[in-house]
């Protein structure tokens, strides 16, 4: 299996975020990012590609798909 050396997690609730990075940290994910809303999330994405993005739906500020449009129109 591959494994991403990098990853973006994003949530607005802190407990999924954790969650995630437990996991990924277990497979030997070796920089993690987290964000709170799909905005954070593209300034993030904007500053430094990720490998694979965990994205949310339902956030405040810009949706996990607005976000997501805007990543996709980013790169």
């Amino acid at each position: 299996m591959n494994i991403p050396k990098s990853a973006l997690i994003v949530d607005d609730e802190a407990h999924i975020r954790l969650f995630i990075k437990m996991i990924l940290t277990e497979m030997g994910v070796q920089h993690i990012r987290e964000a709170k809303n799909g905005m954070e999330a593209f300034e993030l994405y904007k500053a430094e590609r990720a490998g694979v993005v965990f994205m949310d739906v339902n956030m405040p500020v810009l949706s996990g798909l607005e976000a997501l449009e805007k990543i996709m129109d980013h790169d």
